[in-house]
């Protein structure tokens, strides 16, 4: 039997990635264990798409959306 993990983020849900003041979106999450949880996040910058994995301290609700 398979425990229940609690995100703090969701699927689909728009996010701010901190370091950067940019905008993202969350399009899958990871959870390795004990308290780490990876969100991999979709962005763009300077006209450019990114697509990477990053920790769940590195990301905040995005209040702008």
């Amino acid at each position: 039997m398979s425990e229940q993990v609690d995100f703090k983020f969701s699927i689909g849900q728009d996010v701010e990635i901190i370091a950067l003041k940019l905008p993202a979106k969350v399009f899958a999450r990871c959870d390795r264990g004990g308290d780490i949880r990876d969100y991999r996040i979709v962005f763009w910058s300077e006209g450019k798409r990114y697509d990477e994995w990053v920790f769940e301290h590195e990301i905040k609700e995005d209040n702008n959306g």
